[in-house]
C-alpha cells in the first residue's frame, strides 16, 4: 500500500502504475448491518455486548451519507429485551440502550413466533420497537454486508 498511497490524488479512482491496480477512494455505499440476538437481557453480557455495538456503529457517522444502516432483530429469549421498565442489577436499564437505537432510526424488531411462544404479543413494547416476522428477517439477511449474532 505504500506506493499506492502515494498515488493517492483527489481524483474517485486512482491507479497505482507500480502496483497495478485501481482502488476507489470515495463515494462507497454504506454497509448494512444486521446484528441478531438471540441471548437473554440478563444473565450473560451477549446482549448488552450487542447493544453497546449496535450503538457504536449506529453513531460511527464518519459522513452522513456512508453511515453503515444497522437493523437489530431479537429472537428467542432476547425478546423480552423490548419490554418496558426492567432494571438490572447495576441500576442502569437496558431500555435506555434501546430508545438510544430509536434515537438513532434503528429499527429494532422481534420475531412474532418468539413472541407468541413467550405470551409476549400483548404486552407494550419499548418505543422504537415492533413485532417482525421470519420473512423480514430472511429479507434483511438477504440485503446485509455483515450478519452479527450474539
Amino acid at each position: 500500500w505504500g506506493e499506492a498511497s502515494r498515488c493517492y490524488s483527489a481524483c474517485r479512482f486512482y491507479r497505482c502504475k507500480k502496483a497495478g491496480f485501481f482502488m476507489t477512494t470515495a463515494t462507497t455505499a454504506p454497509s448494512n448491518i444486521l446484528i441478531i440476538i438471540h441471548a437473554p437481557p440478563y444473565g450473560s453480557e451477549r446482549c448488552l455486548s450487542a447493544l453497546r455495538l449496535a450503538l457504536a456503529l449506529a453513531g460511527h457517522t464518519q459522513s452522513a451519507e456512508n453511515a453503515p444502516r444497522v437493523q437489530v432483530f431479537l429472537m428467542s429469549d432476547a425478546v423480552g429485551l423490548a419490554l418496558p421498565n426492567q432494571q438490572d442489577a447495576s441500576g442502569k436499564p437496558l431500555q435506555v440502550m434501546v430508545q438510544e437505537l430509536a434515537a438513532l432510526h434503528v429499527p429494532v424488531l422481534l420475531c412474532r413466533t418468539c413472541v407468541l411462544a413467550r405470551g409476549l404479543m400483548d404486552l407494550p413494547l419499548i418505543d422504537g420497537c415492533r413485532i417482525g416476522t421470519l420473512d423480514e428477517l430472511a429479507a434483511a439477511t438477504i440485503q446485509a454486508d455483515k450478519v452479527l449474532t450474539f
